[in-house]
């Protein structure tokens, strides 16, 4: 019987004397749990978000019938700390009126005159974001980066108001170009090739042809006829007394911040 506890007992010193073998020499004796999956050279992106300019317009309950898509990003890892990136977003809003409005009365109270109408307003913006950005950590769970953009875009607004004696029509159009920068923080999401971050962004924004064209053909109230163009600084429809232009050159740069909330996915 002390023999059998004896060879039980070296045999337990012995296991225990490897094990602590492997330990101290690092010797890994199970597999590695992988906390993250950060993307290298040579790797793509898709990268979606949402934005604290899309915020505002979805509050600002003046805007109606808005089709507003998430700015959507595609990457590329041209080294292990270098991103190319192009972005793009777009902003769609259009409303249509047609109908006819009664202009006379029959004695009785019945509508004795209609004149047709048709009211058209549009206001669509486009930009594309071509930029760059630099990443700090090499960690696989949380990334930090910076990064520099240069905003390419136009913004487009019309209003139209036909009716059977007079066509009136108020156009604004502008091009953009800006120049901004950024810093950003993502999360890896396991070893999946998913990442969930947030980026900070300062901007500047300049604004070329920026100016309202009102075109009015037809009759006056008098019936006399009229047929003019005027340009105005501001939106006449809301701003009034205004000197009109007969022609106008205007640009303005505007100074601005942006929160994105993103989602990235990477691959080969």
């Amino acid at each position: 019987m002390k023999r059998i506890m004896f060879v039980a007992l070296a045999a337990m010193l012995g296991f225990t004397s490897q094990v602590s073998a492997q330990i101290t020499e690092g010797e890994p004796t199970a597999h590695k749990i992988r906390t993250g999956n950060r993307m290298e050279k040579g790797n793509w992106g898709l990268y979606m978000g949402v934005t604290s300019d899309m915020f505002k317009n979805w509050k600002d309950a003046s805007i109606k019938n808005d089709i507003s898509l998430p700015l959507l990003n595609v990457k590329y890892m041209a080294s292990d700390k270098l991103e190319l990136r192009i972005g793009v977003q777009a902003l769609k809003n259009r409303e249509t009126l047609k109908g006819s409005i009664a202009t006379a009365y029959d004695t009785d109270g019945s509508i004795d005159k209609a004149d047709d109408f048709k009211n058209k307003n549009l206001k669509a913006q486009a930009r594309f974001t071509p930029g760059f950005a630099y990443h700090f950590s090499k960690h696989n769970i949380l990334d930090v980066y910076a990064g520099a953009e240069m905003p390419l875009g136009w913004s487009r607004e019309k209003w139209v108001d036909n009716d059977e004696d007079t066509d009136r029509s108020l156009r604004h159009g502008t091009f953009d170009i800006g120049l901004g920068g950024f810093v950003g923080l993502q999360a890896f999401i396991g070893h999946l090739p998913l990442a969930l971050g947030v980026e900070y962004g300062l901007s500047s924004i300049t604004h070329c042809g920026n100016k309202y064209v009102q075109k009015v053909d037809g009759k006056d109230a008098l019936g006399n006829k009229v047929d003019y163009t005027y340009k105005f600084r501001n939106d006449p429809r809301t701003v009034t007394g205004q000197t009109p232009y007969k022609s106008l050159k205007n640009r303005g740069t505007e100074l601005g911040s942006q929160f994105r909330i993103t989602l990235s996915y990477y691959f080969k």
